[in-house]
């Protein structure tokens, strides 16, 4: 993604969730797979040294520090259980629906059924069913897939997606940037997120003729359990310098704009810088440098999902800036 910066975030979310319109699957939770931390969100420049990566996934401590996710799950954990254990299996259709303006048969056939408003449990061997049916090639592996799935609760307010895999992951990033692969991908082996759906979202907008930038058919995904990382390669680090960093994902966003479908990534950086990437969906390709617009829908939507996570009690905390980079 590009290289430049959005404006600095807000370190102390406020509370507040909007209620979710209709149901998603956990499909954004692959998507995220794809696209994390390839692109420059807000910079918050922190001070001291950056804790090193580690290879079981977890985030830097003053992100979610453990006290928060204990507390998280006191609170939430058998809310969350009792919710996925309702879920219903979906079988396998004769014949998959996969939207025409997603290019790659597993995320097609996910999201087409969060399109369709359908919700339950779609096992790994499913996916790859459909995925050998379509006749098209993947660069996601469904085999590493156990299942995903996304549940409401009883009283239909709360929405939740969760994606399993076979193992906690760490596999090489199956999109390239110019040419090159960058990294890694580190994953737990469960990733759990709340979910929200929503027609349209406003997006201010500084730059150009227009004042607001439309985005519709939003799904969000805010990561409550579980994780997921972007390693950068030295390589690629040195060469694209600031342009691409380590990534620990906050969430995902799934959109329509100006007629395109998109799939972003959202996260921070190990010294507390902002950080997303896109996947333009129906073209199955990264693009690098990130558009305006999309650093700008980044930015919005990254404070959306940092007020509904501190709404349930796992606020994201942020070092203390040293000074904020604006360019």
């Amino acid at each position: 993604m590009s290289s430049g910066h959005e404006k600095t975030e807000t370190r102390r979310p406020s509370s507040g969730w909007p209620r979710g319109l209709a149901r998603a699957i956990a499909a954004g939770a692959v998507v995220g797979l794809s696209v994390s931390g390839v692109d420059h969100g807000g910079r918050i420049a922190a001070s001291g040294a950056s804790p090193a990566l580690s290879t079981d996934a977890q985030p830097p401590a003053f992100f979610q520090t453990p006290e928060v996710r204990s507390r998280f799950l006191e609170l939430w954990k058998a809310r969350i259980e009792s919710a996925m254990a309702s879920a219903e299996p979906i079988p396998v259709p004769e014949e998959a629906y996969l939207p025409k303006d997603i290019r790659d048969p597993v995320f097609g056939y996910l999201i087409g059924m969060f399109d369709r408003g359908l919700h339950g449990l779609v096992t790994g061997k499913h996916v790859v069913e459909v995925a050998n049916r379509s006749g098209r090639k993947s660069r996601v592996p469904p085999e590493m897939i156990e299942s995903v799935q996304s549940v409401s609760e009883p009283n239909g307010r709360v929405l939740w997606a969760r994606a399993e895999f076979t193992k906690a992951l760490r596999i090489a990033v199956p999109y390239s940037i110019l040419g090159y692969r960058p990294g890694r991908l580190i994953t737990s082996e469960r990733v759990t997120a709340r979910e929200l759906h929503l027609p349209r979202i406003l997006v201010p907008f500084e730059k150009g003729p227009r004042r607001t930038l439309e985005i519709t058919d939003v799904t969000i995904l805010a990561i409550v359990e579980g994780t997921i990382v972007m390693d950068i390669d030295g390589v690629i680090d040195r060469l694209l310098g600031s342009a691409i960093d380590d990534t620990y994902m906050l969430g995902i966003v799934l959109f329509r704009f100006d007629g395109t479908r998109y799939g972003m990534a959202l996260g921070y950086n190990a010294e507390g810088e902002a950080r997303s990437g896109a996947l333009h969906l129906a073209e199955d390709e990264v693009p690098f440098p990130t558009p305006t617009e999309l650093k700008y829908v980044a930015r919005h939507v990254r404070q959306q999902i940092l007020r509904q996570l501190a709404e349930m009690e796992l606020p994201v905390s942020l070092p203390e800036p040293a000074a904020a980079v604006r360019r």
